[in-house]
């Protein structure tokens, strides 16, 4: 997990010279960044969409990303205060998330991941749930 981190925080970094936003990065105190694994990636395509598609169109650009645990469970939330997602409008980011979700539940059945758009009043929520991860 501290490395996916480490690699959203190099390309926000780089995005952030195309375009000015601010951007906030919350992890819950309990989880352990350096024990817990996350595959590689694989919230990098969610990041990427906030940044170009949302957050262009926002006032004063705010990208939001919450790393949270819940009991065996982890949920992580990518937030932006722009656009709002369009249902039935699915990219390549998306569709990539998706398949290496489905392919981590064939690779350990007893995780359960899900990926849920919601679109807001101001912007976008994308969240990631694992459940059973840390079991």
């Amino acid at each position: 997990l501290q490395e996916e981190v480490d690699l959203l925080e190099q390309y926000i970094q780089l995005e952030q010279l195309r375009m000015p936003f601010e951007y906030h990065i919350t992890i819950n105190q309990k989880i352990d960044t350096y024990a817990v694994e996350l595959p590689g990636m694989l919230l990098q395509p969610l990041v990427e969409n906030a940044i170009k598609h949302g957050l262009p169109l926002a006032n004063v650009p705010v990208l939001k990303i919450n790393i949270d645990a819940q009991k065996s469970d982890i949920i992580i939330s990518i937030t932006n205060n722009g656009k709002c997602f369009e249902q039935g409008k699915e990219g390549t980011g998306l569709t990539l998330v998706r398949n290496k979700l489905a392919v981590l539940m064939q690779l350990q059945p007893h995780v359960i991941s899900t990926l849920q758009l919601e679109p807001l009043e101001n912007g976008t929520k994308a969240t990631i749930t694992l459940k059973n991860w840390l079991a």
